[in-house]
């Protein structure tokens, strides 16, 4: 569910940023997630979401979009992933999510690959979301990266990149995978999209 530490510091938010959507629910989180690099948002309810997306990267369950409409596919396309993800224990490590995303070519069903989409875009434009992520590039991000602040524009991911020839294995690859996801859709380069979903 949702935490208290959501609600505290998002309440006041939703009426500005989210006015048509239901007081509970997913819808409502999903509108606030969407709106986290909105000048109104505010540091401490972004935090709080960022939280909030890193349960939901960490296990698969946790998205009730994902889950509806991926189900049956995850299952198909990657079941040791799928059938450890069950477990609900949280040592999937975000690994079923992270299956479908790099076998996402796979998918033919419409809402599945929608719901997909918004996800693929929380771990481009932050890629620590990812838990395998984090523990692939901890030493690179220290070595490289350290003075980096994410606001959930890609920064992580694009200061990875820039030192590309010097990361380790693990996290080189990691980093190639969300760079050509990044690539594939407009909605991952946020300022072009923003300023064309805005004309």
């Amino acid at each position: 569910g949702v935490s208290s530490g959501l609600v505290r510091h998002c309440k006041g938010l939703r009426q500005k940023l989210c006015p048509d959507i239901p007081m509970q629910g997913s819808q409502l989180l999903t509108c606030m997630q969407d709106h986290m690099n909105d000048e109104a948002m505010t540091t401490d309810c972004k935090h709080e979401l960022t939280k909030h997306m890193g349960r939901q990267h960490a296990d698969f369950f946790l998205n009730p979009l994902v889950k509806k409409f991926c189900n049956e596919t995850a299952r198909q396309i990657c079941p040791s992933e799928f059938k450890k993800a069950q477990l609900r224990d949280l040592t999937s490590n975000g690994e079923l999510l992270t299956c479908i995303m790099k076998k996402r070519s796979l998918i033919n069903n419409t809402n599945c690959k929608n719901a997909l989409l918004k996800k693929e875009h929380q771990r481009v434009s932050d890629i620590l979301l990812a838990p395998a992520t984090t523990n692939l590039c901890r030493s690179d991000i220290q070595k490289f990266c350290s003075s980096v602040r994410s606001r959930g524009m890609g920064e992580t991911r694009k200061c990875l990149a820039a030192h590309m020839k010097n990361l380790t294995d693990g996290c080189s690859k990691t980093v190639m995978d969300y760079t050509e996801m990044a690539s594939e859709d407009v909605r991952f380069k946020a300022k072009l999209y923003n300023l064309c979903k805005a004309a």
